[in-house]
């Protein structure tokens, strides 16, 4: 049990990679206001500690964990899609970093052509 954390569910990547959904404590009071609550900082970094031990390399903080309509257990599989939704993005922002990234190598090299034909033509002037 970890203080500001109402429930949690440990869910393996595809890679193996054990990945820690934690539901915090709803801290609001009746009225809506705010009561005496930890830092998020520092629940955070108390889950980290006490879950390392258990080889979890990532750790998500929800406000509210998905939940099976009939039994009221953690939904895993939602937590499941959500690993690999977020992988999908990891994997589309990559090819596309990686496409401006070689438009810029295109760029930089047409530049230095340029540059070094230019600097090749002036030494003949001058010499």
């Amino acid at each position: 049990q970890l203080p500001g954390v109402a429930q949690a569910a440990i869910v393996a990547e595809n890679e193996g990679a054990l990945v820690a959904y934690l539901e915090l404590d709803d801290t609001r009071d009746a009225s809506g206001a705010v009561t005496g609550s930890q830092p998020l900082k520092r629940i955070e970094e108390q889950a980290m500690q006490t879950l390392l031990g258990l080889g979890i390399s990532q750790l998500r903080l929800w406000s509210s964990l998905p939940l099976r309509p009939v039994t009221s257990k953690v939904d895993r599989q939602a937590l499941r899609e959500d690993v690999s939704e977020r992988q999908a993005r990891e994997a589309k922002w990559n090819r596309e970093l990686q496409m401006v990234q070689r438009r810029m190598v295109k760029g930089y090299a047409a530049w230095h052509v340029f540059v070094l034909v230019l600097a090749v033509a002036v030494g003949r002037l001058q010499g």
